[in-house]
């Protein structure tokens, strides 16, 4: 009898002490939920950081839906900044001494749209693979400014245009902002620009896709990269990708074997997550001031940095773009 019951012991104490534990855990994740996700991002904020190591980014390109990309991302991507130096300067250059500049707003921002389409015209020229403008153009303004830059961006036939997107708390569309018909009809592709932060305010996670009732609406991060009329991604049809599995399937037109898919960190009825790998802290990108485009001694520099690259261009200024802390502090909207 005595044996019966020591046997019974080795078997319910083992049993009621993982119950026991599986009720804390349980516990612990209804009450205390948000602070599990908070040491679990404490944890992997610091797996960013620790791995983190400053090196020249790579020369060799490779497109977003390669592998090889996960491992190399900066080496494809330059951004153009409006930062402080162009405000303040670009009305200064010899460029725009020329009189038939004079009546062309290059003082304050935002500057005369024919600037703009003059910079389109040049990153251009210099070779850019596709240019992203991380700016809004929600609002028109004149003929004589718009036409210009509408010229621009068809005559390119590679550039992306930003959009904004106003969303509620569960990220139910309620109105998106697209760029002036003039320019719309001329993009390569539209993206929508909105990020939410953590309850904590820390950048970790992007939303890739959002249920646009009238259309499937890809981040503008996410439609630069993916632009169709690389060579490497003319086969994948990013607008009829579906999520299964807490996967975004991409398509190829070539064969089902060949499609891509992308872990999400969160998918729901309203949006898809994807969270950020992030590589490094502001500056990990080859950064280039806008002023620079209109400085005649710079021209074979910027041929060599732009030449078959992803260029996006956007606001790096105090006081006029978004910044977000991140893993590695704080970033602008751009990088």
């Amino acid at each position: 009898m005595k044996k019966k019951s020591l046997n019974f012991l080795y078997i319910a104490v083992p049993v009621l002490a993982y119950l026991i534990v599986q009720g804390l855990f349980l516990a612990s994740n209804l009450l205390f939920n948000e602070t599990m996700t908070r040491f679990e991002n404490i944890f992997l904020d610091r797996m960013f950081v620790s791995r983190y190591t400053p090196k020249p980014a790579s020369v060799k390109i490779q497109p977003l839906l390669t592998d090889n990309s996960i491992n190399n991302p900066l080496q494809s991507i330059v951004l153009i900044i409006i930062d402080k130096i162009t405000i303040e300067k670009l009305h200064k250059t010899t460029f725009f001494q020329d009189p038939k500049y004079k009546d062309w707003n290059t003082v304050q921002w935002p500057f005369d749209r024919r600037v703009l389409a003059l910079a389109v015209d040049r990153i251009d020229d210099l070779g850019a693979s596709v240019i992203g403008l991380d700016l809004l153009f929600i609002h028109p303004k004149n003929d004589r400014e718009d036409l210009p830059f509408a010229n621009a961006i068809r005559k390119s036939g590679k550039v992306i245009l930003a959009s904004m997107i106003e969303h509620d708390r569960q990220g139910r569309v309620l109105d998106h902002k697209l760029p002036t018909k003039v320019f719309s009809q001329e993009a390569s592709a539209i993206g929508f620009v909105n990020v939410d932060t953590d309850t904590d305010g820390i950048l970790r996670s992007i939303p890739l896709t959002i249920n646009d009732p009238k259309s499937k609406s890809l981040i503008f991060s996410f439609a630069l990269a993916c632009w169709h009329k690389k060579p490497i991604h003319s086969n994948f049809q990013i607008h009829e990708s579906i999520v299964s599995d807490n996967r975004l399937l991409i398509p190829d037109r070539r064969d089902k074997r060949l499609s891509k898919t992308i872990d999400l960190h969160h998918y729901d009825n309203h949006q898809s997550k994807l969270l950020i790998n992030w590589k490094g802290p502001a500056s990990s990108f080859k950064t280039i001031s806008f002023y620079d485009l209109f400085l005649q001694e710079k021209n074979v520099e910027l041929k060599s940095e732009l030449a078959g690259k992803t260029v996006i261009v956007g606001l790096n200024h105090p006081g006029l773009q978004d910044s977000y802390a991140t893993p590695f502090y704080s970033v602008n909207r751009v990088q």
